[in-house]
Order: structure tokens, then C-alpha cells, then sequence
């Protein structure tokens, strides 16, 4: 039997195919890392929230004792709570952006999940294509045989006929 004659094209459809499926494999392992990212930032952020509560409980207890607290400890605790607020909307602005860069993430791998898709599905058609060719070949064959059969045995029929 004769080879596929676009056994090329198969070929770099798999390979296509296969190239999408290692953008697909890098796509998902950057958006893992995007979201390790902004899991990180909002542990920051979570951690500034908490020393925030823990100052401003600091200078409500200092408050309710009998003598009225000193002036340098309420000054420090405001200015660490001034500081905490600036570190708060900083990383703020960090985890808005780190939800930015996951949303881009998820577009980009959403493409080359389509991508991927496409190309197996062209290289899924090319094989179909061959199986439909190699089916073919194989019933000409078939025919081919059959025909030299019958034309054996009659060829063998004259031949007897034609000596006797």
C-alpha cells in the first residue's frame, strides 16, 4: 500500500497541536504564579489590617485606664497608625494591580486553550482524512485481488478449453 500522500500535513499538525498544548501548560503555570502573587499581597495586606486593629486597641485601652495616657504614647500610636494607613493603600494599589495582571492571565489563557482546541481539531480532520484514505486503499486493494483472481481462473477456463 502506497503511503499517505499528506502524511507532511499530519505531521505538523500534531506538531502545532503540540506546541499549543505547551503554551496552554505554560499559560496555566503563569497564572498559578500570578495568583501565588496576589495571595502574597493580600497576606500583606491582611497583616497591615491586623496591626492597624491591634494599635487602635492599644490606644482605646491606654484610654480607659484612671489617669489619662501620656501624650508621647498617643502621638506614637497615631503616627503608627498614619504609617499603617500609607502602607495600607500602597499595597492596596498593589493587590488591585495584582488582580489586573490575573484577569490578563486568565484572557491569555482562555486564547491559547482556543488555540489549542483549533489545532487539535485540525489535526484530529487530517487524521480523519487518512483513516478515510487508508479504508479506500485497502478496499482497492481488495478489488485489485479479486479482479486477478477472476482473472486467473478465467484465463485458467480458456486455457483448459482451448487445449482439449
Amino acid at each position: 500500500m502506497k503511503q499517505f500522500p499528506q502524511q507532511a500535513l499530519i505531521r505538523a499538525r500534531e506538531h502545532r497541536a503540540n506546541r499549543a498544548l505547551r503554551e496552554v501548560l505554560e499559560r496555566k503555570a503563569a497564572l498559578a504564579a500570578r495568583i501565588e502573587e496576589r495571595n502574597a499581597v493580600q497576606g500583606r495586606l491582611d497583616a497591615i489590617r491586623h496591626e492597624e486593629a491591634t494599635v487602635a486597641e492599644q490606644m482605646a485601652a491606654s484610654g480607659s485606664r484612671r489617669a489619662a495616657p501620656p501624650i508621647a504614647t498617643l502621638t506614637r500610636c497615631v503616627d503608627r497608625l498614619g504609617l499603617l494607613r500609607d502602607r495600607r493603600i500602597a499595597v492596596s494599589s498593589e493587590l488591585e494591580k495584582a488582580d489586573i495582571r490575573i484577569a490578563e492571565a486568565r484572557q491569555a489563557l482562555a486564547a491559547s486553550v482556543l488555540a489549542y482546541r483549533q489545532a487539535q481539531a485540525k489535526c484530529d480532520s487530517a487524521q480523519e482524512q487518512r483513516q478515510i484514505w487508508v479504508s479506500r486503499q485497502l478496499r482497492l486493494d481488495d478489488y485489485r485481488d479479486e479482479d486477478a483472481t477472476d482473472d486467473h481462473v478465467a484465463h485458467r477456463f480458456v486455457r483448459r478449453e482451448q487445449l482439449q
